[in-house]
């Protein structure tokens, strides 16, 4: 019967896969071989080799897509026994089976398992083929400008990038003659994931520092991915001279307000000088004494004594700063108080015509 033998041999087939691939998957962990490839290319084709005729070859991808073929029957059988797979085919002789990957996408990025049985004694001989899907990506230089403009000295940033590329490329700086500005080049690349399957995004940032001298002349960053691509962006450099009108009238600022600097600290001085002085004065002309009230007995009128008295400890009632007129200091405290209290020392011992001089007018105190 047609239809049981297309059966039997449809599982013969898959008995025959899952038997081939096993055998593969237990022997995964050999080296890969590398093939690069651009991801613009139409076509792609993975190839492996038997040393005999080989009667069944398998063909597996990382994301699971799987194409097989008996030799004999392959243009037979269509681009492969193990289901449909439109971008894949199934192509060879006697001693090499090759796959072929039309229209590859980023998702064919990776490992492929190869994996032929002899004719013969059905022994298996397999391979490994890493397929590097090559991403060019999208090169960006900012400044986004053919032309930038700078004022001369001052610093300006400069960003390379390359947006979803793999492998990662090297970027490098030039410039079109010799520069008298300064290029510093000295930072590190940023590599950052992309959300694109194994693609990534490079950037490096420069600083440049411009020189009139510099005028004209071309700043360029290339960014290659070894032998296999090459990408350049250029602007051009317009230094603009430094005004020196503007850098008088900002020099002449700067003089006035160093010298209205100086002149508010000069007179801040002058005042704080002037309270010392009169501080000290003030201090000069009256003294005072720590006494206990009773000591103070050239002053009768109460409401008098009470004037001139005030509160030094409020937890001792007696102890009282006291300013006391010079004659009645000089004449009224007695030796012991004196010595009680050093600090009426030395008007004990002034002349008894200097204390004369002084009125004893409450007023005048």
């Amino acid at each position: 019967d047609s239809s049981s033998g297309k059966m039997f041999a449809s599982e013969a087939v898959n008995r025959m896969v899952m038997n081939v691939l096993a055998v593969v998957f237990l022997l995964f962990d050999q080296s890969a071989a590398h093939v690069h490839f651009m991801s613009s290319t139409k076509e792609v084709s993975l190839s492996c080799t038997s040393t005999s005729p080989w009667f069944f070859c398998v063909w597996e991808g990382p994301d699971g897509d799987r194409a097989c073929a008996l030799r004999e029957k392959m243009g037979e059988q269509g681009n492969s026994l193990c289901g449909e797979q439109g971008r894949l085919e199934v192509r060879g002789n006697s001693s090499i089976c090759t796959l072929v990957i039309h229209n590859p996408q980023l998702s064919d990025h990776g490992e492929w398992t190869c994996a032929v049985s002899d004719d013969s004694s059905l022994e298996t001989v397999k391979d490994y083929i890493q397929l590097d899907m090559v991403v060019e990506g999208e090169m960006v230089l900012l400044p986004d400008t053919t032309m930038i403009e700078m004022v001369e000295g001052e610093k300006v940033e400069l960003v390379c990038m390359v947006e979803d590329v793999y492998p990662t490329p090297e970027i490098s700086w030039s410039v079109s003659r010799d520069m008298v500005g300064v290029l510093d080049t000295s930072s590190h690349e940023v590599i950052s994931p992309s959300d694109m399957s194994h693609t990534v995004s490079v950037q490096h940032n420069v600083f440049y520092t411009p020189s009139h001298r510099d005028h004209g002349m071309n700043i360029s960053c290339t960014a290659m991915q070894g032998n296999m691509t090459r990408q350049v962006r250029s602007m051009v450099v317009r230094v603009k001279p430094v005004d020196i009108k503007e850098v008088m009238v900002e020099e002449k600022i700067n003089m006035l307000v160093v010298i209205l600097t100086s002149i508010s600290l000069v007179i801040l001085a002058s005042v704080a000088f002037t309270v010392i002085i009169v501080t000290l004065r003030k201090r000069k002309q009256r003294k005072v004494l720590r006494v206990d009230l009773d000591d103070i007995k050239c002053v009768n009128d109460d409401q008098l004594k009470k004037s001139l008295v005030k509160d030094v400890s409020p937890n001792n009632e007696n102890l009282k700063e006291v300013i006391v007129p010079d004659n009645c200091h000089n004449k009224s405290i007695s030796s012991e108080a004196s010595t009680k209290y050093p600090d009426t020392s030395t008007d004990n011992s002034s002349s008894s015509d200097q204390s004369d001089a002084v009125s004893t007018d409450s007023d005048t105190v």
